[in-house]
C-alpha cells in the first residue's frame, strides 16, 4: 500500500497532487456519514472507476477497511477522510 500525501516526491520538490480532490462541503458529508458506521477510523473512501464508454466512466465508491488496500493503492487524507484509489485506477482518474 503506498500513502499519497501532499508531500515532495524524493527528487522533486513539488507536492505530489492528489488524485482526487473533495471539496470542504463534500467533505464535510462525507465524514458525516462515514462516522455512522461501525469502526469509522478504519475506514476509507474506496472510488473505482468499473467501467468506461469513450471518454466516460462509472464508478464504485464505497467506505471499505483500509488495512484491505493491496501494494500500489493509492491512498491520500485530505482532512481527516482516507481516500482510496485501486493501483488500476489510478491513471484513469488523473
Amino acid at each position: 500500500m503506498s500513502i499519497d500525501t501532499t508531500e515532495a516526491a524524493p527528487d522533486q520538490d513539488v507536492p505530489a497532487i492528489p488524485v482526487v480532490d473533495v471539496s470542504p462541503s463534500a467533505l464535510q458529508k462525507v465524514l458525516g456519514i462515514r462516522d455512522e458506521e461501525d469502526e469509522p477510523e478504519t475506514l476509507g473512501l474506496r472510488i473505482e472507476v468499473t467501467g468506461a464508454k469513450g471518454t466516460e466512466y462509472t464508478y464504485d465508491l464505497a467506505f471499505e477497511v483500509l488495512a484491505e488496500a493491496e501494494d500500489g493503492d493509492d491512498i491520500t487524507d485530505i482532512g481527516g477522510l482516507k481516500v482510496w484509489v485501486p493501483a488500476d485506477s489510478v491513471d484513469k482518474l488523473r
